[in-house]
This record gives structure tokens, sequence and C-alpha cells, in this order.
């Protein structure tokens, strides 16, 4: 976890590049285009996930993409 104490900390500074890089689409998208995600944990007792199937899974967190209509 980063945890910058103020934003001319080093880890502040990294974050913010990094989000930068998202937003200007340089990074790639592991994701497949999920517009929706949640953990395993609670996935079944969620009414969006119940039922679909994740496009990518990382760990214990399910990614979806359910598009305009969701």
């Amino acid at each position: 976890m980063i945890r910058a104490e103020s934003i001319s900390d080093r880890s502040y500074e990294i974050a913010s590049t990094i989000a930068d890089m998202a937003i200007g689409g340089v990074l790639e998208d592991i994701t497949g285009g999920a517009d929706h995600y949640c953990t395993t944990a609670v996935a079944d007792k969620t009414s969006w996930a119940r039922g679909r199937t994740p496009i990518f899974t990382y760990g214990a967190h399910q990614f979806y993409k359910l598009g305009p209509s969701a």
C-alpha cells in the first residue's frame, strides 16, 4: 500500500505518474475492458454479478464487462 505524507512524498509522485498513465491510455488494460468488479467473497451475493461469468480474475477480485445497460 502506498501512503504519502504529503504531495512532495516520493510515493505520491509514483502514484500520480501511474494514475496519469492509466488515464492517458498508456497502460495495458489487463481486465479486457471490464467496467465492474467485486471480490469472490461477495460475487454470489451481489445482484448484478450473480450468474455472470467474470472476464478476468486477479486474486480474489473478479472483473466483469456489463456494458451500458448494466
